[in-house]
Parts: structure tokens; C-alpha cells; sequence
């Protein structure tokens, strides 16, 4: 396994002897946004290149930023590129995209969301130009 590392952050990322991206160094943090709801949660699991945020939308949700990720260490250039996945068919009738920043992900949904409901996506980053 090769592993690429930082003398301030640590392990950055690893590839395994058939070339495969691991993604690991550390954890942004995410929030949600105004339009998940009253009472929502957010979740990540990952690092600022690779992972999962699942969101559960409270009351009265809207269309709009579901959740906002801060990533653990800024980019060097904004903005970076963003592969945003929806999980399930739920997650995938919200229209979601997603906008960024050198320093945040945010995650947004063009349709209404239901109420009381989990949505999940995969996301990847990769620097930008």
C-alpha cells in the first residue's frame, strides 16, 4: 500500500496494490441547513475528499441547503469539484446539487422535501484549478 502523508495533517490518502483510492485524513464537520427543517439532523461520515452525509429533515422542511459541510482543511482553490450521488430514490426526486467553497460543501434540494424522512448521499472532492 502506498500511503501519501503531511507533516501537519497526517495520513492524506492511501492506494492499495491495485491502485485503489482510499480515502482518510480528517473529518469535516456538517450542519444542517435552513430548508432540512425544524429539528433535522445531519451526519458525515469521511474526510474532505470521500463519504457520506445522510440528513433526516424535521417539520415543516423546503427546498433549498439541506446541509452545509466545512471541510476539515481549506482547499487551495475555489471552488473545488464536487460528485454528489443520492443514495436512494428518495434522495434522487429531491433534485439535489451541490455548491462549494474552498472551505464548504453545501448540499442543496430544488424539490420539497418530505417531512421526517432520511436522505443519504455519497460525495467526493477533488481540488480544483
Amino acid at each position: 500500500m502506498l500511503v501519501l502523508a503531511d507533516d501537519n495533517l497526517g495520513t492524506i490518502t492511501r492506494f492499495d496494490s491495485r491502485g485503489r483510492h482510499h480515502a482518510s485524513g480528517p473529518s469535516p464537520t456538517v450542519a444542517v441547513g435552513a430548508a432540512a427543517g425544524t429539528g433535522a439532523t445531519a451526519t458525515i461520515v469521511g474526510d474532505d475528499t470521500a463519504g457520506t452525509i445522510t440528513v433526516t429533515t424535521g417539520t415543516t422542511p423546503a427546498a433549498g441547503a439541506l446541509a452545509v459541510v466545512t471541510f476539515a482543511a481549506a482547499w487551495a482553490a475555489a471552488p473545488p469539484f464536487v460528485i454528489l450521488t443520492p443514495k436512494t430514490a428518495a434522495a434522487a426526486g429531491l433534485g439535489v446539487y451541490a455548491s462549494s467553497t474552498t472551505t464548504t460543501l453545501t448540499i442543496g434540494a430544488a424539490n420539497l422535501p418530505t417531512a421526517s424522512t432520511v436522505y443519504s448521499f455519497d460525495y467526493q472532492v477533488v481540488g480544483g484549478t
